[in-house]
């Protein structure tokens, strides 16, 4: 704990107070509640009928980048 300048004794009260707080915050529960719900888009067409026979190939050369 250089940067701070902390004695040993100070950086080990110092610790379980930012535990402290890290737990309250992840703990706290905002008043605001949203209602959102997800939207799912409907796919209206079949989408296999784009894959195609190469499909493979273009998954296996999708990671080769100018070798």
């Amino acid at each position: 704990m250089n940067e701070l300048n902390l004695t040993p004794i100070q950086a080990l009260i110092l610790i379980p107070i930012l535990l402290y707080l890290v737990w309250k915050l992840w703990r706290y529960e905002s008043p605001i509640e949203l209602d959102i719900s997800p939207q799912i888009d409907k796919v209206e067409e079949n989408t296999t009928d784009h894959v195609q026979e190469r499909y493979g190939a273009y998954i296996h050369l999708a990671n080769k980048h100018y070798n």
